[in-house]
């Protein structure tokens, strides 16, 4: 949907520019920079109306794009941009993505090289354990910034999965919600919408705390709960031995891609295709 989404011509330019948007209009590849008066247009004429359908692909796009980002592109300046919001038109074929590019100079924050330099040697000590939501994803961002996450313990993501694989969602929200009957502070809460929205490096101090906080508790609180179910449920070696372990492996592949041997694949394809028609064949005997 999102696929051909283009970067703006000035991405580059490190420096402070809240609000700024990138639209795209998947039909014609163009990638028209800056905002417009009125609402942009798919050539189909849809407008950027917001329907529960398009705010979940934008919610999508949001997300996806901001891992993309911060696990897949290795130019250092990608970490000083920030999505801060996604609008869809109704037909789904126009997307427009707003960011924030933000230089060290231009922030109150600690600068990133000292904190990564505190918070590298909790992070790769193994005796202390870590506990948290999708873990693979803050392997594959340590790792990029030059830190090994060493001595995970236990992820939500992946005990709920396996304690229920018919879930839509396994979001850190669902989950909390779910097992736990709480609503999580969104992130719109903290950094507002439509034209009032900032990036999170510009929301207050205390509202970042708090919004950022909760994620961490709503994590252990999980865990406490999640663990006894593995136990219950009799998965807790499995979960432990197999799915934790292959957490570093998933991680491993996402940051290094896959080496796919052309020829071998297609002799798969073909032993597979051969196997299902004969399976068919024997379905169809058993049948009448």
């Amino acid at each position: 949907m999102y696929e051909g989404l283009a970067p703006c011509p000035d991405l580059g330019h490190m420096h402070k520019a809240s609000g700024r948007a990138c639209s795209y209009d998947r039909r014609s590849r163009r990638a028209p920079v800056g905002h417009r008066s009125k609402p942009p247009r798919a050539r189909s004429g849809e407008p950027m109306r917001t329907t529960p359908r398009t705010r979940r692909v934008a919610d999508q796009i949001q997300r996806d794009l901001a891992e993309i980002l911060h696990t897949e592109l290795k130019d250092p300046r990608v970490r000083m941009v920030t999505i801060t919001g996604v609008e869809v038109s109704a037909d789904l074929a126009h997307a427009k993505v707003y960011f924030s590019a933000l230089a060290d100079a231009a922030t109150k924050q600690l600068p990133l090289a000292f904190a990564l330099s505190k918070l590298k040697p909790v992070f790769e000590d193994p005796d202390i354990r870590k506990i948290g939501q999708n873990l693979k994803y803050e392997i594959v961002v340590l790792e990029r910034n030059g830190i090994m996450l060493k001595g995970i313990s236990f992820d939500t993501m992946i005990a709920a999965h396996m304690l229920d694989s018919s879930r839509l969602s396994y979001s850190l929200d669902e989950l909390s919600r779910v097992y736990l009957g709480h609503l999580m502070i969104s992130y719109k809460d903290v950094t507002g919408s439509g034209k009032t929205r900032i990036p999170f490096d510009e929301v207050e101090i205390e509202k970042a705390k708090t919004y950022s906080c909760e994620d961490s508790d709503v994590a252990m609180i999980l865990y406490k709960k999640l663990e006894p179910e593995l136990e219950k449920a009799g998965l807790i070696d499995v979960y432990g031995e197999t799915e934790l372990k292959f957490i570093g492996v998933l991680a491993r592949i996402e940051m290094n891609g896959v080496r796919v041997d052309p020829v071998k694949l297609k002799e798969l394809s073909e032993e597979f295709e051969s196997g299902l028609k004969e399976l068919e064949k024997e379905i169809y005997a058993e049948v009448g």
